[in-house]
């Protein structure tokens, strides 16, 4: 046989070998991508400015709720009361000392938030405990710091329509999304009083359409974002 021949044959044997290679490489990189839900940083929608009045103030709030027709409801710590907007923001009035706020506080779930599967994510400490159904830890996931992943103070959970888990991390004046595994996706935040910045976000809310509701302590407002998922 033709030496030259026998060269030009393997060379090509070598040739359809690394093009299937990268066919096969290529085909498994684009099918995760199709499987795999693509984010983005919310857009800042609007923020509602809390009611600065004599009789309205409200300085601390732990709980977030809405009701079927959009409008929403703070629960404040100081006053044990409820503050109600409507969805564009106006103020509708105030329920004050309706009852003891830990009661209040449990009736809201206002610090966890429970998946589809009925896990349970929980802020403990510098962490979130995921809890299954029976009250059995599963995992949990971040420490103490300021890195992504990490935690200063996480006050609140909440849990969007694709399973993403959002947390208001207090001190370092952010929100962290992960999934459901408690991998970290996405950091959006800063401290400040611009739109889109925080001073120390406590209750997050996620509605149907994925719209982010983050109160704040120190700003005195409520910001509202859109979804982090591209529609």
């Amino acid at each position: 046989m033709n030496r030259s021949f026998v060269i030009l044959f393997i060379l090509s044997g070598i040739a359809v070998f690394a093009f299937s290679l990268f066919s096969l490489i290529t085909h498994s990189e684009n099918s995760n991508e199709s499987v795999s839900p693509s984010i983005k940083p919310p857009e800042f929608l609007y923020a509602i400015d809390y009611p600065k009045t004599v009789d309205v103030q409200i300085q601390f709030p732990v709980g977030l709720a809405l009701d079927p027709a959009g409008n929403m409801y703070l629960l404040e710590w100081i006053s044990a009361s409820i503050h109600a907007f409507n969805r564009t923001g106006e103020y509708l009035g105030s329920f004050e000392h309706v009852g003891d706020l830990q009661e209040m506080s449990a009736m809201w779930n206002s610090a966890s938030a429970i998946d589809s599967v009925g896990d349970m994510y929980v802020p403990v400490g510098n962490s979130i405990q995921v809890l299954d159904s029976r009250g059995n830890q599963k995992f949990s996931f971040g420490d103490e710091g300021s890195l992504d992943g990490q935690f200063q103070g996480p006050l609140w959970v909440a849990i969007d329509s694709k399973g993403y888990v959002y947390v208001s991390d207090h001190w370092n004046n952010r929100i962290q999304v992960f999934d459901s595994l408690g991998d970290h996706m996405l950091t959006f935040g800063e401290y400040g009083q611009l739109d889109g910045q925080f001073n120390h976000p406590t209750a997050i809310f996620v509605d149907k359409m994925d719209r982010i509701y983050v109160a704040e302590s120190n700003n005195e407002r409520l910001q509202v974002f859109g979804s982090i998922h591209h529609r």
